[in-house]
């Protein structure tokens, strides 16, 4: 079942590349946004440690739910960086996004909190899912905010030499 899952999350990431590259026009902005996803496992590794619960098939799944959330916060942050002259404006751009990204994150968060923290009965199963994609969801939206616009500037930098 591992590799199961291992293969359509393969078979996920290759159709948002193609979707992203479409979308952004430019590969290097689909490599940014899916670069956050590796850097989300340590929210749901550490998410997991925190709760005292062992990776299961049930957190394999969250975890490529996470993927979409995850990028769905990227392309809220993505799409208005894009549109930065220069450093003044990135600032700007980045700040305007805040809001909207920990909208996005808190309302899931919130919503998956009482299945993360007072399960019981059945729904203990669905339990490793819900740690998955709230605490995937907390380091990423971290990432999102700081470490999207910072190598966007670096991008932006080498661009322009």
């Amino acid at each position: 079942m591992i590799k199961d899952i291992f293969i359509s999350l393969l078979f996920a990431l290759f159709g948002i590349l193609i979707i992203l590259t479409w979308l952004f026009s430019s590969i290097w902005l689909s490599f940014f946004a899916l670069s956050v996803i590796p850097l989300s496992v340590l929210g749901v590794l550490l998410g997991h440690k925190l709760i005292g619960m062992d990776i299961s098939f049930s957190s394999l799944l969250g975890f490529v739910g996470l993927v979409g959330i995850v990028i769905n916060d990227t392309l809220i942050m993505l799409s208005m960086l894009k549109k930065s002259k220069n450093i003044d404006e990135l600032l700007k751009n980045s700040s305007l996004r805040v809001r909207p990204v920990l909208l996005t994150s808190i309302t899931t968060i919130v919503g998956l909190s009482t299945l993360i923290f007072f399960a019981s009965g059945e729904s203990t199963l669905m339990q490793p899912l819900a740690v998955s994609i709230g605490f995937g969801l907390i380091y990423a939206t971290i990432i999102n905010l700081y470490y999207l616009p910072i190598l966007y500037s670096f991008k932006k930098s080498y661009q322009y030499r």
